[in-house]
């Protein structure tokens, strides 16, 4: 698992949909499909329930995201308190 897999499950569940979350994303949806399977894999539980109306989240997602949410605003603070940029260079 890393940061990107999990915000892209956490965009993927804001918008419910790969495509919306590739665009928003700047990545291919095969790409970030291939994520979230990955992170499934990883995670050995299944976050999402796809069908043809969108991607929605299973009992397991809900609560994966509810703590992706909180670890990503962690990472955000951190980098903010150390005054670095999205490259990792100090200002």
């Amino acid at each position: 698992m890393n940061l990107a897999h999990m915000k892209y499950a956490v965009v993927i569940a804001e918008t419910k949909s790969i495509n919306k979350a590739a665009e928003l994303l700047y990545v291919g949806a095969p790409a970030l499909s291939r994520a979230v399977k990955e992170l499934e894999a990883g995670l050995n539980v299944t976050l999402f329930d796809r069908s043809a109306k969108g991607m929605f989240l299973t009992l397991e997602g809900e609560q994966f995201i509810r703590h992706a949410k909180d670890v990503l605003k962690q990472v955000d603070d951190i980098e903010t308190m150390f005054g670095e940029d999205k490259d990792g260079e100090k200002d």
